[in-house]
This record gives structure tokens, C-alpha cells and sequence, in this order.
């Protein structure tokens, strides 16, 4: 009778630790991104480049979450400009990195099958490798090396998404917060970013 008593007991605190655990879910994501390398000099413009991205989150919780994530993505853009005749810059940037970003999401419908949530949260990206192509005649400016762009910045990102089922589909923009340039010439580039990804729970 005593065992009987002491598995009952054993059983019982064991479904409270477990309703009191949070929601967990991991997965794979994918994604599609167009970004722009903006810029506070007047001479400058920059056009949209367009890449893949690809990586994996934790989600932890349910109506109030943290979801951190660990993505592969392509960032840069193309400098363009014109500050002597006959001499257009025209510089392409691009950027391959790791970015990790840390969000809180709110579901502000939560159903059965699918769910509306709101996301957004600091992001810290780190490059990997930098590539500089050069098609202007004058020169290497303002860009001369890759080692003009810092390894290391930071950025914003918000948005919103759908969960259906075990999938979840997100539509985010990133907005870049420090400046990434570290060359000779007094001018901040800034990485700016938009998302649409497809994840998967696995769990």
C-alpha cells in the first residue's frame, strides 16, 4: 500500500513539474532577403542586392516567447555615385555572415491549429567572409579594402508572422543600428534588411 501511495505521489509531482515546464520547439528555417547598404553621404546611393538565408531557432514558451535563432545570411548591396565627371563609383559589397538574433514574440490570436504573433528583438551579426568588386575607372572610393567593413554589428529586427500547424512563416524587417564602415573616409554605412521565412518545428 505504501508503494502504491509513494508512486502516486512520485507521479503527481511529476505531471506538476511538467505542466509547469514552457513550451519548447526547435526547427530548421529558410528564407528569402533583400538588403541595402544605406548611407549618410549625399554623393552615395546604394541599390538592393537579393539573396538566400538559411538556419535553425529555439522557441521558448507559448503566448510570450523567446526566440533566439542562428541564421546564415548574405548582406552587403551596390554603392553607387557620381562625385567626378566621368568617374561613376560603382562599388558591390558583399557581406556573408552569421547572424544570431535574440526575439520576444506575442501571439495576439492564439487558436488550435494557427496563430498570429508579433516578433521583434536585437540581432548581432558577424561576418564571415567579404568580398569587394570594384567597376568604377576612378579609383577605390569610398570603399578601398574589405577590411574596410567591420567584422561586427549590430542591428534591429521586427516583424510578423502565422503558425500553422507545425509551421511558422515570418515576414520581418532588420534595421541596422551601428555604423559597419571603418575606413579612412568620415561616412556610416548601415546594413538594412528585409526577411520573409519559412521555419519548421520539429517539436
Amino acid at each position: 500500500m505504501k508503494k502504491i501511495i509513494i508512486t502516486i505521489i512520485v507521479l503527481g509531482l511529476n505531471g506538476i513539474v511538467v505542466a509547469q515546464m514552457p513550451k519548447f520547439s526547435i526547427g530548421p528555417k529558410i528564407g528569402f532577403n533583400t538588403t541595402k547598404l544605406s548611407t549618410d553621404a549625399d554623393a552615395i546611393t546604394s541599390k538592393v542586392k537579393s539573396n538566400f538565408q538559411f538556419g535553425a531557432f529555439v522557441r521558448i514558451g507559448d503566448k510570450i516567447y523567446i526566440q533566439p535563432e542562428v541564421n546564415y545570411v548574405i548582406k552587403g548591396g551596390v554603392i553607387k555615385g557620381d562625385t567626378l565627371p566621368g568617374y561613376p563609383i560603382s562599388q558591390e559589397v558583399t557581406l556573408k555572415t552569421l547572424t544570431v538574433p535574440l526575439l520576444i514574440g506575442v501571439k495576439i490570436i492564439n487558436l488550435k491549429a494557427a496563430s498570429i504573433h508579433l516578433v521583434g528583438g536585437p540581432v548581432a551579426t558577424f561576418a564571415l567572409n567579404k568580398k569587394l568588386s570594384i567597376a568604377n575607372p576612378g579609383g577605390s572610393w569610398p570603399v578601398s579594402s574589405t577590411s574596410d567593413f567591420k567584422t561586427a554589428s549590430w542591428s534591429l529586427q521586427a516583424g510578423a508572422g502565422v503558425d500553422v500547424l507545425m509551421f511558422t512563416f515570418d515576414i520581418r524587417y532588420e534595421a541596422g543600428l551601428s555604423n559597419m564602415y571603418n575606413g579612412a573616409q568620415d561616412i556610416s554605412f548601415k546594413n538594412n534588411l528585409f526577411n520573409v521565412s519559412l521555419g519548421i518545428k520539429l517539436f
